[in-house]
């Protein structure tokens, strides 16, 4: 099973899709390959996001620093008492260089 971030709210993968120009959840599907359901439960917070999960918004939207803002509310961000840790696998790290 994949570590997954705490269940808070995530407003900030809402304002990545807007500001990515998806101003529906159905848009962004298309680009993510995720149901719309699904974007709008890991928006609100409902489900857990998984690493996984954060590298396919931030490739999709454009925006690595998702990645940064996921790991600042890991388990293994809060322990160390990182701000942030790079949540890159080889494959992440070479699509988003």
């Amino acid at each position: 099973m994949a570590t997954t971030a705490a269940s808070a709210t995530q407003s900030y993968l809402r304002d990545a899709r807007l500001q990515a120009g998806y101003a529906s959840r159905d848009t962004a599907a298309i680009k993510l390959n995720y149901s719309p359901e699904t974007i709008g439960r890991h928006e609100r917070g409902d489900v857990p996001v998984s690493p996984d999960d954060i590298i396919r918004y931030a490739e999709g939207y454009q925006r690595p620093d998702i990645m940064l803002r996921y790991c600042a509310s890991c388990p293994v961000g809060k322990k160390t008492g990182k701000r942030a840790c790079l949540l890159y696998t080889s494959d992440a790290a070479d699509e988003l260089d």
